[in-house]
């Protein structure tokens, strides 16, 4: 299935869903679908959805809705079925519309309805693995749209805690779950050394700033990172937060050898902060996870994590609103 249309449709289904959980109540029809006898909301298309679970009527706020429509939606799933749980397009395109349902639901809704998917999937180890590669390609892949740390932990953990696994295949899980911890929003930013264009030794927890650090791992020979830096040195706010002293822009090479930095350094703009990982601390010892460059980070002035590794488009929209 080509995968633009998939999203297309999957953006269709999302506002279906937002209007069903909004106005829709059981048995009444929602936009875009039929109720079929049973009062399920059943999606035009294919058929290849599987029905979206009537919400009962004494459920009437969002949250409540959201919640139960999260942990019911697999409710038509026959797990036993390989003809459909087999289906590897059948699987994904199920997943993906329950992944990006989950964030309109409370985040413990949202745990509790990947523990339930989780449980139910152990009934066949082949579709638990089938389901733990799409949480990965879906939710924690640098370039995918879906992107989302707190949902890949609920899975990881779901992997982690599966009887239907043997401890050495929970390894890689428990790989990922450590490093995802790492940095999180309201934890310090981990300290790391790094030296600066003239040359001085500094560290990020002793880098003075009276505002907000807009951290940028880099690497100079990324035409990606170059694209995006250009952005951020060119965008109005960003320069007038720097100019007012409310933002410290602290960029850190952390992929070069010491002659690419040296040829490269001065390239960086002038009102940023930018360094080299002389000693390869930060991605020898794992201290970030960079997983794709570049990666932005938004740390508050005593440098606890505010955003982690997110679009520059999101900490454009955070420094707005603060």
């Amino acid at each position: 299935m080509n995968m633009i249309n998939h999203k297309i449709q999957t953006a269709r289904l999302i506002w279906i869903i937002a209007v069903a959980l909004l106005f829709a109540a059981c048995g009444r029809k929602a936009a875009g679908g039929v109720s079929d006898a049973g009062g399920q909301i059943v999606l035009d298309g294919n058929g290849g959805e599987l029905p979206m679970p009537a919400i009962p009527s004494a459920l009437n706020s969002p949250d409540e809705r959201s919640s139960y429509v999260a942990e019911h939606f697999w409710d038509a799933m026959d797990f036993s079925d390989t003809l459909r749980s087999h289906d590897s397009e059948f699987l994904e395109r199920n997943f993906s519309n329950f992944v990006y349902l989950l964030p309109y639901a409370p985040a413990s809704s949202a745990e509790k309805a990947v523990a339930v998917l989780m449980k139910r999937a152990e009934a066949d180890k082949t579709v638990f693995l089938m389901l733990a590669g799409l949480a990965e390609k879906y939710l924690s892949e640098p370039d995918s749209p879906m992107r989302n740390e707190d949902l890949f932990m609920f899975f990881l953990n779901s992997q982690i805690e599966a009887g239907v696994l043997d401890e050495s295949e929970k390894i890689r899980a428990r790989i990922q779950l450590d490093t995802a911890k790492k940095n999180r929003p309201g934890m310090a930013a981990a300290d790391f050394a790094y030296v600066d264009r003239d040359g001085v030794s500094r560290t990020l927890h002793g880098t003075k700033s009276t505002g907000n650090i807009l951290l940028v791992f880099y690497d100079p020979e990324c035409e990606h990172c170059s694209e995006i830096t250009a952005s951020l040195a060119a965008d109005e706010m960003l320069a007038e937060l720097q100019e007012k002293g409310l933002l410290t822009v602290l960029a850190i090479d952390t992929e070069s050898d010491g002659d690419v930095w040296e040829r490269t350094k001065r390239d960086m703009p002038h009102r940023w902060i930018v360094g080299h990982d002389d000693n390869n601390v930060i991605t020898e010892s794992a201290l970030y996870d960079l997983p794709a460059m570049p990666v932005l980070y938004l740390l508050d002035a005593d440098k606890t994590v505010i955003l982690k590794d997110v679009a520059p488009d999101a900490i454009l929209r955070e420094l707005a609103r603060l």
